[in-house]
């Protein structure tokens, strides 16, 4: 089925979100922040056809925080499909975040497209592995509709970032998902969280994306945790109907004035 015009996505990922409001994440308030890009993505790409929130919703996994975010995401009136992170707590998730536009679909069709939302995170885990069902699935998916170009997202990097500490905390079977998409010339694009930077790298036909965190961010290729002065960002996503991917990220161009990050902290 061919469609005049891309569809359209927007991803938010790893907004670590508290029970209370006034929570903050090495001093900034990741609730403020995340109305901050909210507002910015109203201001520049709206609208778009899904909203995709890869991990890390919340950083204390209460249901108070998924139901701020449950309030902060209904007003856009858009389908949101959702997957967790390694802070996130699945069974908060599925309380607060299910219901009208907002899911925890896995698959989402939109010939010729398909998005395939898959589950990286292991129990009591930093560090994130794609069991033998989720890849079982991404298979079913890709092959059951075989006419769809994919793109597939998860929250945990499945490659070297480039940075001592973050190899310790990805996807430790990564090269195996990533051997497995490869065989599939219409998976046209994976997107991840949990890195908090920018990432993008052309790999033949596969399209390979990091999206910055919508509150603090990492700096890039640093042997132990650091924090990075550039500010919270999102992805857009154009899915085209010859199978191109265009997107970008967009950063907020200030904090807000009462808004600061603890740029010495060793970790969190």
């Amino acid at each position: 089925m061919d469609r005049m015009t891309p569809w359209r996505a927007v991803q938010f990922t790893d907004l670590h979100l508290y029970h209370s409001p006034e929570g903050g994440l090495l001093g900034l308030n990741t609730q403020q922040s995340f109305q901050a890009v909210l507002a910015h993505f109203k201001n520049h790409h709206w609208p778009v056809d899904v909203v995709l929130a890869t991990g890390d919703l919340a950083q204390d996994g209460s249901v108070a925080a998924y139901k701020s975010l449950r309030a902060l995401l209904l007003p856009l009136d858009l389908p949101v499909y959702w997957i967790p992170g390694n802070h996130d707590n699945p069974a908060a998730m599925a309380q607060a975040l299910t219901g009208g536009l907002i899911s925890a679909q896995r698959q989402v069709l939109l010939p010729p497209w398909q998005i395939i939302l898959l589950d990286s995170t292991q129990p009591q885990q930093v560090s994130g592995c794609l069991t033998g069902n989720q890849l079982a699935f991404l298979t079913e998916c890709i092959t059951t509709h075989p006419e769809h170009y994919a793109l597939v997202c998860l929250h945990h990097h499945p490659l070297s970032m480039g940075s001592a500490w973050l190899e310790r905390i990805g996807l430790v079977n990564g090269a195996d998902f990533l051997k497995l998409v490869r065989q599939y010339s219409q998976v046209r694009g994976v997107v991840w969280g949990h890195i908090h930077q920018d990432y993008t790298r052309q790999d033949g036909e596969l399209l390979l994306m990091a999206t910055p965190s919508t509150c603090i961010q990492f700096k890039p290729r640093t042997p132990d945790f650091a924090l990075d002065t550039v500010l919270p960002g999102y992805r857009w996503l154009e899915l085209h109907s010859d199978g191109r991917i265009v997107t970008g990220v967009e950063r907020l161009t200030s904090l807000g004035p009462d808004q600061y990050i603890n740029m010495t902290a060793q970790g969190y």
